[in-house]
């Protein structure tokens, strides 16, 4: 609280045009009415400001502010203490004060103010007591009485037109003070419109922008689709030769009469189709457009199904991949972007080690009080500091022409942020580089 005397005007902000929702903030603007106060401190009369329950609150005798004109009864105290529109204010009557304080309180002239109240002018007794002080004197000359009676008419016509130049200065105070609350009044209604108009076209911006991150996110899970086909392609192979190796043998077998051997060749058939499966389900689930449901998320089996994608790649680069899984961690999230961001890694650790000695990937998996944390180390020859500052930049690579857009990291960390998370990158003890993204569990 200023304690200093103003008037406040609030106009509240809605987030929509739809005025029957609730408002999400107030705009609030004060008057300072404290120049009124300095503009009576030339009038011999006491001039003061009340509020609707009497309560002095600007007047040109400082000490009379934050009294009133005449005693509260409890229930107006009581919601003067409820409003708290004069805390830690006892209000007392001017009557209270010492009786020098009082000087110049008693009969008032009392002028509507609008909203702020009433404005009292209280004529100096002095000199009304002067004038009878002037006609008792002259009681004994009738010159006397003349002189003193047409000098009383001439101080009486005085303070008649001077009383009503207060009334009509006090009048034109009023309506100025009008007149600047409907202009404020107009300017916050203009500026809450300008207002409402930005945050509009900021939503348009917004509901582009995630379009466009959408967009992307599918365009790096395609990429690396064709990154990864032949590695598939040559997984794939296997098992179909096989079938077809396993199927001519129980034909030779079912002719011979060899029922166990044909059967044990049927299991090796059904066993090399459930893999071939498997291969198959994970890219239709990797390659389909996520939407933004979420759900339970089991980053363990995630871990898994993201390394089967890559295991040709692996095996044909000679690469040992190795997952560790310290704690079961079950978090709330989309599936198919987290397998993303995973095979992204994983895919950028196996091309970091291609010219290494020593060919390893790590993916390291486990949880800390209210995250999970997966780690993906590889053998390789780090990160240079020059690449470091822009590898999460978009279109940004180090990769040879043909092998990469440079939208991976990029658009892995957008998807780690989306869910409230982050990604991280640093060179490890061994001198490789270790991604590591952490998201938040369920609380």
């Amino acid at each position: 609280m200023t304690k200093e005397p103003g008037y406040f005007i609030a106009q509240p902000v809605y987030a929509t045009s739809d005025k029957t929702q609730a408002p999400i903030g107030v705009i609030a603007v004060k008057i300072r009415l404290i120049d009124f106060s300095r503009s009576w401190s030339s009038s011999e009369d006491p001039i003061t400001l009340v509020d609707q329950g009497g309560v002095i609150f600007l007047s040109n005798r400082p000490s009379w502010q934050y009294h009133s004109i005449h005693r509260l009864d409890s229930a107006s105290l009581q919601k003067i203490v409820d409003t708290l529109q004069y805390i830690d204010t006892t209000i007392m009557p001017v009557t209270s004060l010492p009786q020098a304080k009082q000087a110049g309180f008693g009969n008032y002239v009392a002028r509507p103010a609008g909203r702020l109240g009433q404005i009292l002018l209280f004529p100096s007794q002095a000199r009304i007591n002067r004038v009878a002080t002037l006609w008792a004197l002259a009681a004994g000359l009738l010159l006397a009485i003349l002189s003193m009676s047409f000098l009383a008419a001439y101080q009486r016509r005085r303070r008649l037109d001077e009383r009503v130049v207060a009334r009509q200065a006090l009048q034109q105070a009023a309506e100025d003070l009008d007149q600047k609350i409907a202009l404020r009044t107009a300017e916050l209604t203009t500026a809450n419109q300008s207002i409402e108009n930005k945050y509009g076209k900021l939503k348009e911006a917004e509901f582009v922008l995630r379009n466009t991150q959408n967009a992307l996110i599918q365009a790096g899970k395609l990429a690396m689709l064709g990154q990864m086909a032949a590695g598939v392609t040559h997984e794939l192979n296997q098992p179909l030769t096989a079938i077809r190796a396993f199927s001519d043998n129980a034909t030779t077998f079912l002719a011979r009469g060899q029922i166990a051997n044909v059967s044990e060749n049927l299991s090796h058939i059904s066993a090399a189709s459930a893999r071939m499966g498997a291969i198959i389900g994970q890219l239709k689930g990797f390659s389909r457009k996520s939407d933004e449901a979420v759900a339970v998320v089991d980053l363990a089996q995630s871990i898994k199904a993201s390394a089967l994608l890559l295991e040709s790649d692996f095996k044909r680069h000679g690469v040992v991949l190795e997952i560790e899984i310290e704690d079961p961690v079950q978090l709330v999230g989309n599936a198919v972007r987290i397998e993303q961001v995973l095979i992204n890694l994983m895919r950028n650790a196996l091309d970091a080690v291609e010219l290494s000695p020593e060919r390893k990937v790590q993916v390291l998996l486990s949880r800390e009080t209210d995250a999970a944390i997966v780690r993906i180390r590889d053998s390789g020859a780090g990160i240079p500091d020059d690449v470091a500052q822009h590898m999460f930049e978009a279109f940004f690579t180090t990769k040879s022409h043909g092998k990469g857009l440079g939208l991976g990291l990029a658009i892995s960390s957008s998807i780690v942020q989306a869910m409230n998370g982050r990604l991280t990158a640093r060179n490890h003890g061994g001198g490789g580089a270790e991604f590591t993204f952490q998201l938040p569990l369920p609380s």
